[in-house]
């Protein structure tokens, strides 16, 4: 074994970690029915450009966090790996044909100065380095070294808290922002989110789930088209006039017919989320559970962390506001923050 690898989890054990992680996370999902409903926007402001054609997506049914996974949880999960050494680092493998990751490795390296090079040059994609990586795991002797462009190795530090400078965010993984929130929240790359997913037996959600999930199963969407209600601030909700991009006048009005799922903080303040997607075009062809694109450098980030602009627009709209970010990017913006939330197919819950 390598002088910087201490230890490595794979195989049996490694499901083990990821059905406990399982285990723990039941209490806090919302379980939402499937359907098909309108994604995308059919008009707007500038800020929803990338958010067209509006088309017809199906999701099946799926269960999903009632709120994001926060800075206690995810310390208690670093916690939970051990801080024998200084980093524990997973291996992802990419489905060549969706683009789905999933956990090939755990395993734990010693840090020093050599090992900081070596693994800062893996995190930011440096090919020559994952290969050798690759080479010395060898995990079932049957990697094909050509195939390293479907790999990824993720470090995630036992030491959260500390010095806020860039150069820690990226070394970190994940950091905490303190005000203007009033509850801290969790700063995290893309990698990092997809691996605490991954590790709790669940993963981010798509696009599509996520839209579904904060217009109310599309309901949110169906009752700005019919004039009905919408604009939802704090638990009261306001008329809109019919096919105005802004709200011309605000009254409040009945909220009965307007079920809430009872999943929280979706478009809360300036906090966007990752979700699983690639970015990229939408179709105009009605679509089921949609996936992205397979290839792409940039990830998806929806609600209002991905631009300060979408935190001033109207919630109808905010709910359509997409953007695409590096899978290692970090806000450098003290406000807004970009974290993630669980989801599980409901086909694929264990029973406890």
């Amino acid at each position: 074994m390598s002088l910087y690898v201490q230890s490595i989890v794979t195989g049996a054990q490694l499901a083990a970690e990821i059905q406990a992680g399982s285990h723990i996370i039941q209490s806090g999902l919302v379980a939402v029915e499937g359907g098909t409903y309108e994604m995308g926007a059919t008009k707007g402001s500038e800020t929803l450009r990338n958010s067209r054609p509006a088309h017809l997506v199906t999701v099946d049914s799926f269960s999903m966090g009632k709120t994001r996974v926060g800075p206690k949880e995810y310390e208690k999960w670093v916690s939970r790996l051990g801080s024998s050494f200084k980093f524990n680092t997973f291996l992802l493998k990419f489905d060549p044909a969706t683009g789905y990751p999933s956990v090939v490795a755990r395993f734990r390296v010693d840090w020093d100065e050599r090992t900081d090079y070596r693994m800062r040059q893996v995190e930011y994609a440096d090919r020559m380095v994952t290969e050798g990586i690759l080479r010395e795991f060898n995990l079932d002797g049957d990697i094909d070294e050509g195939d390293t462009k479907h790999f990824q190795v993720v470090k995630i530090s036992d030491t959260l808290p500390g010095s806020q400078s860039s150069d820690d965010r990226i070394t970190r993984g994940a950091y905490y922002l303190g005000k203007p929130f009033e509850e801290p929240q969790l700063q995290v790359n893309w990698y990092a989110s997809v691996v605490y997913a991954l590790m709790h037996g669940a993963r981010l959600a798509t696009e599509g789930e996520w839209e579904f999930a904060v217009t109310e199963r599309g309901q949110m969407k169906e009752a700005v088209r019919a004039e009905k209600f919408i604009e939802r601030k704090e638990d009261r909700i306001y008329r809109i006039q019919k096919g105005a991009g802004w709200p011309v006048s605000l009254k409040e009005v009945d909220e009965s017919g307007y079920p809430k799922l009872g999943i929280e903080g979706m478009l809360n303040g300036r906090s966007g989320e990752w979700v699983m997607d690639r970015y990229g075009p939408y179709s105009k062809e009605s679509q089921t559970n949609p996936l992205g694109p397979v290839l792409g450098d940039e990830r998806v980030v929806r609600g209002n962390g991905g631009n300060l602009f979408a935190a001033h627009l109207p919630k109808f709209q905010q709910v359509e506001c997409r953007y695409g970010f590096s899978p290692e990017y970090f806000s450098e913006y003290k406000n807004h923050s970009l974290g993630f939330r669980l989801v599980v197919p409901q086909n694929s819950k264990k029973d406890d």
